[in-house]
């Protein structure tokens, strides 16, 4: 689901390398840290740019979620039909690991299977069964290479895809534009707006990263600790309620978690810090009108709901590094640095 998509990206924001140095900028200390140098830091940006490729992707990204495929009863399978299958495969006579699986969408003639396997099944109708012979190639796995094999197949569906022709009356009717040359210019500007962000955004995280990384830490307020701890573990526990999955199955070990709840509490000391020292404060204001453009891109359907989530806490700091995040790339020495985006996702980062 592309929503779920973006706002996994925004929740598990992950950073790309940028070239980052330091030079001049008075220091500034508190109870809890002592940092170094956060004016002046010097910080590679490519031009955002979107290539004629780039937009041809999205387009036909655009054409296939709206393409729409119906059940087929009246005819046998065809190539490029998507039907679905059970397969019980054998070499001599005894099944083979990975040979077999049940409720299989396959897409006839796009390569997934064996090419010998896919036509074996064209010419099949709904309902059928039947044995297909296969001849492994000769650079397959080593215990099957050259082999014979035999899969049962049982079909249970044809599904015909109809891919719609990209048209002036197709963005008229499904894109809300007129012509298409119309609808490819403002997806062009989307994108590149999209892309600014994102790279923007990369090139801020870089520039906290190395302000705490030449941090100087005296002392961890457990308040802080704890309040970010908490955060961090009903963030956690929303997640795999959306995404149905545990944090160990996205990847993350309990040693990754502890990390970042330690680099959100140095990053709120640190934020704290130079907020102080350039006197950028956060309104309550600043809140609700943070909540209020973000809550729908973060899933929520409620301020409460968000809140609920990342607590006021969360939600002061978020709207903290934006602020802070402008300052600190408005003084910082920008040098352009070469594409390195053509091909990320442009879901904007975020800052929760």
């Amino acid at each position: 689901d592309l929503m779920k998509r973006k706002i996994k990206m925004a929740m598990i924001f992950l950073t790309t390398a940028l070239a980052v140095t330091g030079c001049g900028s008075k220091t500034v200390e508190n109870d809890y840290v002592k940092l170094g140098e956060y004016k002046g830091i010097e910080v590679e940006m490519e031009k955002a740019e979107i290539s004629d490729q780039e937009l041809e992707d999205e387009i036909a990204f655009q054409i296939e979620i709206s393409t729409q495929s119906r059940e087929i009863t009246d005819r046998p399978a065809k190539i490029g039909d998507t039907v679905q299958i059970d397969f019980e495969g054998t070499v001599d006579g005894e099944e083979f690991e990975g040979g077999s699986g049940y409720g299989y969408s396959v897409v006839l003639g796009d390569g997934m299977f064996l090419e010998d396997f896919e036509k074996g099944i064209v010419g099949m109708k709904a309902g059928e069964e039947k044995d297909i012979e296969v001849i492994f190639p000769e650079d397959y796995e080593e215990s099957l290479a050259g082999k014979k094999a035999v899969y049962h197949i049982t079909l249970y569906s044809i599904q015909e895809v109809d891919v719609p022709e990209y048209t002036d009356e197709f963005v008229a009717e499904n894109l809300g534009y007129e012509t298409r040359k119309e609808f490819e210019e403002q997806l062009r500007k989307e994108m590149q707006e999209m892309k600014e962000e994102t790279i923007k955004s990369l090139a801020i995280e870089e520039i906290f990263q190395k302000i705490i990384s030449e941090a100087e830490f005296k002392e961890i307020p457990e308040e802080v600790y704890e309040s970010c701890k908490a955060e961090k573990e009903r963030q956690n526990a929303y997640e795999e309620e959306l995404f149905g999955m545990t944090q160990e199955d996205m990847g993350l070990t309990e040693e990754d978690i502890a990390a970042d709840i330690d680099y959100m509490v140095r990053e709120r000391i640190v934020m704290e810090a130079i907020a102080e020292e350039e006197k950028i404060e956060v309104t309550e204001d600043d809140c609700d009108a943070y909540i209020a453009y973000n809550m729908d891109y973060y899933g929520f359907n409620t301020a409460d709901e968000m809140e609920e989530v990342y607590g006021s806490d969360g939600i002061h700091a978020a709207v903290l590094k934006e602020k802070l995040g402008d300052f600190l790339l408005e003084n910082a020495s920008i040098k352009e640095a070469d594409p390195k985006m053509e091909d990320a996702d442009l879901a904007t980062a975020g800052e929760l």
